[in-house]
């Protein structure tokens, strides 16, 4: 069994989300001097991007990335795992080619805090998956540990078509 479940890795999603939120609002010039973000930056060779307090786009930021907790907020909730079954993987493989755009591309997207954003994505949404698929594993394990006939049924329930 994993250390933390999925549902577990999405709540760590949405803080993180939570907390870009608070620092665009609150302090988006330290958003740049993170360490994290100077030492990614750095390895990557992408330009620093440094955020002002006067900038506009910062709420538009905030507005956006705090949209993005609630989108994943409301299906934890419901526990609707056929959900994130469906959109991790798709969100794992867009962040993946926008990190390695930022990496080999020149543009404004290539800069540290999109590369370390979406590294983080990356990592949070890999580990995620991960975690769904075992616990699909498991919940299948259990049904066919609780219910053994259920698939004689579905077998006897087939037809099958002689060709001679």
């Amino acid at each position: 069994m994993q250390f933390l479940s999925a549902k577990s890795m999405v709540y760590v999603r949405v803080l993180y989300l939570l907390i870009i939120v608070y620092y665009l609002l609150m302090a988006p010039e330290e958003l740049g001097t993170i360490g994290i973000v100077v030492l990614l930056g750095q390895a990557m060779k992408v330009p620093l991007v440094f955020l002002t307090k006067e900038n506009p786009l910062v709420g538009i930021l905030a507005f956006m990335f705090s949209m993005l907790a609630l989108a994943d907020l409301v299906p934890l909730l419901s526990e609707n795992l056929a959900y994130f079954e469906t959109i991790i993987p798709i969100r794992t493989a867009i962040y993946f080619a926008v990190a390695a755009y930022c990496y080999l591309a020149e543009s404004p997207l290539a800069n540290s805090l999109v590369f370390t954003y979406v590294f983080f994505e990356v990592w949070i949404n890999f580990i995620t998956y991960n975690n769904l698929r075992d616990e699909k594993y498991y919940r299948f394990k259990k049904f066919v540990e609780e219910n053994p006939h259920a698939f004689d049924e579905a077998a006897g329930a087939q037809v099958l078509v002689d060709t001679d």
